[in-house]
């Protein structure tokens, strides 16, 4: 106890001494033995909020490096009109059309979906063009090689 606390105890009383016995144990931390005085061996309470907040930090960064991966990713964006353009070049037909299927074409012989890729096979055979006919056997031998034909 504190200087000040034993003289005001003096000046009240040997009555008040049990109470303040009660709340001072009330209020001792968990791992504090009784009998032990205030000059005690320091607490670790300080130390807890740093180590628990560094702990937190360290949690965090891993989170975030588990979950961003290597490179960032890339986003593309596809205007709502090419796409619809895509689906609509085997309906047209027109040389236009049959033109802009051969450039979109990939190396790999399809078009983006399987959907797509049997759709624009499909009018490139009814066309009678040598690129056409060539387009037309690239579409079949990827649809052939990824078992869809």
């Amino acid at each position: 106890m504190t200087k000040d606390l034993e003289d005001t105890l003096r000046e009240l009383g040997d009555e008040y001494r049990p109470v303040v016995e009660r709340l001072r144990r009330a209020y001792a931390p968990a791992g504090r033995a009784r009998g032990v005085g205030d000059r005690g061996a320091p607490s670790a309470a300080p130390w807890r909020g740093a180590l628990l907040a560094a702990a937190a930090a360290v949690v965090l960064l891993g989170v975030g490096a588990f979950f961003r991966g290597g490179e960032p990713e890339r986003v593309y964006t596809v205007r709502a009109a090419d796409v619809a353009h895509e689906y609509m070049l085997a309906v047209v037909r027109d040389d236009a059309a049959v033109k802009e299927m051969i450039r979109t074409q990939r190396p790999d012989g399809g078009w983006g979906s399987d959907f797509l890729t049997r759709q624009n096979a499909a009018a490139l055979r009814l066309c009678g063009s040598d690129a056409a006919q060539v387009a037309y056997r690239r579409a079949m031998r990827n649809l052939r090689l990824r078992g869809l034909k």
